[in-house]
């Protein structure tokens, strides 16, 4: 079932910036996946487009229990369906976790690369470390795409395990990623090691292997522990990612810290090390607090954006600027509810507007749930401001969300289509178009 209507809503959560009208957009649901006896599909993560406006996602079928990933070409005459292609299904093992892979990304080709958290062809994980892996498009329309593992992790205090979040490409085709787990061993409350940022390079022949460097192993304490979402990169070649753990030390004990912000300087000779710097240091316990955060950050107009999973007074989103190598934070906005989480960060469009998802931290509360818009004050020094978009109903957002053209594109569970209902819910895909 697809359907598009303009909403106005006005808001009625109480917080910085809140009670505005929401600005008119267009919400469409874009494709609605189909529950069978046999299949039960469930989106595990938010979207990436290609160049082409294609989307690319990853599911999980409970009752086949296997992942795959899924592509959504859009129609080539405006109001007809989305193509939706399954272009690979995963076998666990060997060639990675059969539950699913995680956040994906593309390349300039439209090829496809991601991680699964477990599988691979290590014995020093249970069920495996975790593997990289690479789709390529098909030469011919209709073909086949080929699936190749690029690296399976080893775990243990030399290699990564569990890797998560999106990986990143440089210009010369090197991929960048991080582990939540493996490395450092003195980390050891939530996964077994600190886990740590890591570098694979491609062959220098077709039939070679991908080559591994570790750049950084987190020490956990103030230098921060088990990250769980991606890197991101500046202009200057500069990598930035979140801890969820450590960073200081004396708060959020249990997890040697609250949570940390980080860089990573490239060598300026060919062989030598990166410099890891913390830039923040998350503290639950003053102000605004903010804690533990799971989001890859974004970076626009040299200043970083970025969300933390929870906080003392509900999860904050942030800003952090960096004059003459000093940052400063500034919360931009907080959700003043403690039972809402941002499990993901934020992305902008070109006029610095800011769009996330926020999803309910505890399945006992009945908390709002759904995406929302941070605009930029029109005055220096003025509030940003929060806004609520409206969502279709009986949804539970997943991963993060993707901005292509003039639209934003993210997954759910749940949906609109009621024949799910003997099977639970199929999920969907959803779009938002401004109209601004």
């Amino acid at each position: 079932m697809k359907f598009e209507r303009i909403l106005f809503l006005v808001l009625t959560c109480a917080a910085s910036g809140f009670g505005q009208t929401a600005p008119p957009v267009v919400e469409n649901v874009v494709y609605e996946f189909q529950a069978t006896t046999t299949t039960y599909e469930i989106p595990t993560t938010g979207l990436v487009a290609d160049n082409s406006g294609n989307l690319y996602g990853s599911l999980f079928d409970d009752l086949g229990v296997y992942g795959r990933i899924y592509q959504l070409s859009p129609p080539s005459q405006e109001g007809a369906p989305w193509t939706y292609t399954t272009i690979y299904t995963f076998q666990g093992g060997a060639d990675g976790d059969a539950a699913g892979p995680g956040a994906l990304t593309t390349d300039s080709s439209g090829n496809v690369y991601g991680t699964t958290s477990s599988g691979g062809t290590s014995t020093n994980c249970n069920l495996g470390c975790g593997t990289v892996f690479e789709l390529s498009r098909p030469s011919e329309i209709g073909g086949l795409w080929t699936k190749t593992t690029l690296y399976s992790f080893g775990g243990g205090p030399t290699d990564g395990q569990n890797p998560n979040g999106y990986l990143i490409l440089d210009k010369a085709g090197n991929l960048y990623g991080m582990t939540q787990a493996g490395g450092n061993p003195q980390c050891n409350v939530i996964l077994p090691g600190c886990g740590l940022v890591f570098e694979l390079s491609p062959p220098s022949s077709p039939a070679g292997n991908w080559t591994e460097t570790v750049l950084h192993f987190f020490q956990g304490g103030i230098d921060g522990a088990n990250p769980y979402a991606g890197l991101t990169f500046d202009a200057q070649g500069r990598l930035y990612g979140t801890t969820a753990y450590g960073g200081q030390s004396a708060m959020c004990r249990i997890f040697e810290g609250c949570g940390a912000v980080f860089s990573m300087q490239p060598p300026t000779r060919q062989g030598d090390n990166w410099g890891e710097e913390v830039l923040l240091r998350f503290n639950n316990y003053i102000g605004t607090g903010g804690l533990n955060p799971r989001s890859t950050l974004t970076i626009q107009r040299d200043a970083i954006y970025g969300t933390t999973y929870n906080g003392l007074k509900g999860p904050v989103i942030f800003q952090l600027s960096v004059q003459d190598g000093v940052p400063t934070e500034t919360v931009l906005s907080t959700y003043p509810d403690f039972c809402l989480a941002f499990n993901s960060g934020v992305v902008s469009d070109p006029s610095g507007n800011l769009y996330g998802v926020v999803i309910s931290a505890n399945n006992a509360c009945n908390s709002y749930s759904g995406v929302y818009e941070l605009s930029p004050p029109q005055i220096n020094g003025g509030a940003w401001t929060l806004t609520n978009l409206p969502m279709p109903d009986g949804t539970n957002l997943v991963g993060g969300l993707t901005l292509f053209d003039k639209s934003i594109y993210g997954a759910a569970g749940g949906g609109v289509d009621r024949s799910c209902e003997l099977y639970g819910a199929c999920g969907l895909v959803y779009s938002y178009t401004s109209q601004k």
